[in-house]
């Protein structure tokens, strides 16, 4: 689809990310807020509910992966002129806390938005600014690698931005300097003790409930799944996984669970895919039928 520069996943992750956090519910209550998430992610076995907020670290924050064990953090965040005009650069330190290899291909593609609704930021690569390369490299235990990131956006604009890096968000004000002091705990920290003994770190980061949530959701109706991804992947003419399509219906419903109707809905996601509003109200037409029949 001309226009469209992200995918189904990250669309559906950074906008409801702004909807969760602060953007379009009509109603600031926090239980509106809680019932949104726990929508999103209900499993069949157990239901997580969480406050608005956890999981989402400041720009300051390190945050340590619980799969790979790799420690992330922002060191940079500067105005450049490259090769394709005027963009913000965001260098992210790694360090392998692990006692394996982290191989470079587990790197996941850093997505950036900005503004209360999440605007999606056009990600740049150029080989001749040494932007977008990923990690350069496998990682060996106690190594580290410098990520250098750049998107078409300003240094205004990054004042209310939200970046993630698969599971790992962070949002708020990135062009106030970045320290280097010690971080609190993390919610993906790799100590279940400390996690267990502090409510704050056994909060699910919110990027991997939604993933998970969305991995379960499509485990319990395969079918219905599958058939949901394939017509969104007709309407918007990218191939969208059953996971990716769940996320997309799961904020769909979010957005009727906050207020928002059918059309506004439509109108969002238009804006933030770059999309003629007449596919999105196909699409949103499409999730609603799938997931939350009669809602909208």
């Amino acid at each position: 689809m001309p226009g469209m520069k992200r995918t189904i996943a990250t669309i559906a992750l950074s906008a409801t990310a702004a909807l969760v956090l602060g953007g379009c519910s009509s109603s600031d209550s926090k239980s509106t807020e809680e019932a949104a998430i726990t929508s999103a992610v209900s499993i069949s076995t157990t239901t997580t509910t969480t406050t608005a907020g956890a999981g989402v670290r400041k720009p300051s924050e390190e945050a340590t992966s619980e799969t790979y064990g790799i420690a992330t953090k922002i060191t940079d965040v500067s105005a450049v002129d490259t090769a394709y005009g005027p963009a913000v650069v965001v260098t992210i330190d790694l360090r392998n806390d692990s006692d394996k290899t982290f191989e470079d291909y587990n790197w996941p593609t850093p997505q950036l938005s900005h503004g209360p609704r999440g605007l999606p930021a056009e990600r740049i690569v150029s080989f001749s600014d040494k932007l977008g390369d990923g990690v350069n490299g496998n990682i060996p235990p106690g190594g580290s690698r410098v990520v250098r990131e750049g998107y078409k956006v300003s240094m205004d604009d990054m004042r209310d931005a939200t970046l993630s890096v698969g599971s790992i968000i962070w949002r708020g004000d990135f062009t106030v300097p970045l320290t280097n002091s010690a971080a609190t705990e993390s919610p993906m920290s790799s100590n279940p003790s400390a996690a267990a003994a502090s409510p704050s770190a056994a909060a699910r980061d919110f990027g991997s409930m939604l993933d998970e949530g969305a991995r379960n959701q499509v485990a319990e109706r395969p079918d219905e799944a599958e058939a949901f991804a394939k017509r969104a992947s007709s309407i918007v003419g990218e191939t969208a996984t059953t996971t990716e399509a769940q996320m997309l219906a799961n904020l769909v419903c979010m957005s009727f669970e906050a207020g928002d109707t059918a059309e506004e809905t439509a109108q969002s996601l238009a804006n933030d895919m770059g999309a003629p509003v007449g596919k999105m109200r196909e699409l949103v037409s499409a999730a609603t039928e799938y997931r939350c029949p009669g809602k909208g």
